[in-house]
């Protein structure tokens, strides 16, 4: 008995030390101004302690998740090949930037770029794998619970005019009426990646747990007020597509119960949005910067060599975007995001995920990306088919669709870490649910 105790003791003090660098990591990147944020130089590229952290926390989760080893009892492939896959992907596309033509300095930022894209996924795959079943399940429930009260302090900045806010551009409202909810943690245009998961996550738990309804259901409302005061026509999109989806797969009269309370939720959330903002932005869908950059790298693509095509023309060798943004901070906030190239004109970064692989890193890019969807799309079938985790792992797949309008997983670390954590955590849920479908 003394040594069981002291083995479960010591479990969960190694536990603690992988989930606490991503706990202090969130609270941090959550909060923290840029302009209190250190930016120091190093091999001449600019840098964010922020972003810093990224790595840091990253590596000593892995430290506790190593001392601790497998605690929990999921099948060892729970993850399903994710960590040897993005591996792959991340040192291919570092080999590359050999071949993309860059300067000294583009090809330290650029590398620099993937450390961080590389962390983004070991952080968070280091908690989920260090956790426990149940333990997965409570503290994904907190991370969205969390992002809910963040949320909620950003639409405060955004309704109310508080003067807190660092970013560039504090003025650009773009037909919304209002400064569009942004924060330290994510801007407009990337907001819903995460706040998506974090909403179906609250309402599978809310299926799954019924006593935290009360908690749930506010979490839910503050989530939706943020998500429609993003003022993105494609966050907009998603959740459509993700309430459609969740209808259409309702079996059960707490299935429909919950849908419907969500569509309830949603409804008194753009009234209060809308009683601050205005619609004329979420009017038009139509973007003629990213027409412009599909279409410049589509001729790109036709002109250049066949052999580019298939390994690619180097990691940065298109979308040098790291050093650009920081020399293009203040066009950048305005929404002036051009820049010409040798097939014309196009987006200082791609928005895009699908057009980075494919063009950048060729076939194996485009292989990556099939693996990645194909993972996502079985993990929605087993959930629908077999009726548990169905809410959570619908909304991590249409948050997912983020990857066709903004760069995610390479770009930006927060969102992309969340992301990853909701991804990781939905896989971890499957892997330990009993095998029977569950009556409801």
């Amino acid at each position: 008995m003394t040594a069981s105790m002291a083995i479960d003791s010591r479990v969960r003090s190694q536990t603690l030390l992988s989930a606490a660098p991503f706990l202090l990591w969130f609270v941090v990147s959550a909060f923290l101004p840029d302009t209190l944020v250190p930016k120091p130089v190093f091999f001449g590229v600019p840098m964010r302690a922020s972003d810093l952290m990224v790595p840091f926390a990253g590596l000593v989760s892995f430290a506790g998740w190593f001392l601790a080893g497998q605690v929990s009892p999921r099948r060892s492939h729970w993850h399903r090949g994710l960590p040897l896959w993005f591996t792959l992907i991340v040192g291919y596309a570092a080999i590359s930037t050999a071949w993309a033509g860059l300067d000294q300095y583009n090809s330290r930022a650029m590398l620099y770029s993937l450390l961080l894209a590389a962390t983004a996924f070991l952080l968070p795959f280091s908690v989920i794998a260090s956790l426990s079943p149940e333990l997965v399940r409570s503290v994904t429930r907190w991370v969205a619970l969390g992002l809910a009260v963040v949320g909620l302090v950003y639409c405060a900045v955004s309704f109310f005019g508080l003067s807190v806010r660092s970013e560039l551009g504090h003025f650009y409202t773009g037909g919304f009426g209002l400064e569009r909810v942004k924060g330290p943690m994510f801007e407009s245009s990337t907001g819903h990646i995460i706040l998506l998961p974090a909403a179906a996550f609250l309402l599978q738990d809310w299926f799954d747990r019924p006593r935290h309804a009360l908690t749930n259901a506010i979490g839910l409302v503050a989530l939706s007020i943020t998500l429609i005061g993003l003022g993105s026509r494609f966050a907009l999109i998603v959740v459509g597509l993700f309430l459609v989806l969740i209808t259409v797969t309702s079996r059960g009269a707490r299935s429909f119960l919950l849908t419907g309370v969500a569509l309830a939720g949603l409804a008194v959330s753009a009234g209060v949005v809308f009683h601050y903002a205005t619609g004329e932005r979420l009017q038009s869908f139509s973007d003629p910067q990213r027409s412009e950059t599909y279409e410049t790298s589509l001729r790109a693509v036709q002109e250049r060599e066949v052999a580019l095509n298939i390994s690619g023309s180097g990691y940065g060798s298109v979308w040098p975007w790291y050093m650009r943004e920081w020399e293009m901070g203040e066009r950048i906030s305005r929404g002036d995001m051009l820049v010409a190239t040798d097939y014309g004109r196009m987006l200082y970064q791609p928005h895009s995920v699908l057009l980075l692989l494919g063009v950048e890193l060729g076939m194996v890019g485009l292989l990556f990306f099939l693996m990645l969807w194909v993972t996502l799309g079985r993990m929605v079938l087993r959930a629908v088919i077999g009726r548990q985790n169905a809410f959570a792992a619908i909304g991590v797949a249409c948050a997912a669709l983020g990857m066709f309008a903004d760069l995610i997983l390479f770009k930006g670390p927060r969102v992309s870490a969340l992301w990853w954590f909701f991804f990781l955590s939905a896989l971890a849920m499957a892997a330990t649910e009993p095998t029977e479908a569950r009556q409801r």
